[in-house]
């Protein structure tokens, strides 16, 4: 889980397992979902690519996701609501 204001720089890869992000992200890489789970309750700076099997929710119930860059579900990709 990554929590408050938070900066990475270079890819983020999610597989097989889950990324929590509470708070406020900017990733200047490209951020690939692939077969794991990337879940918020803030915001995602940086582009967000959702892989076949890959998963984009919000965090907590009711949770609100926000993203300030382009997001991608590739088929197979699931996207949740709540």
């Amino acid at each position: 889980m990554l929590g408050g204001t938070t900066t990475d720089v270079g890819p983020t890869t999610i597989s097989n397992g889950m990324l929590r992000i509470q708070g406020a992200h900017t990733c200047t890489g490209l951020i690939t979902v692939a077969g794991g789970r990337l879940e918020d309750n803030g915001s995602v700076t940086g582009t967000i690519n959702v892989l076949s099997g890959g998963t984009r929710a919000p965090g907590a119930s009711a949770g609100q996701v926000t993203a300030n860059a382009s997001v991608t579900l590739q088929s197979g990709a699931i996207f949740e609501v709540s």
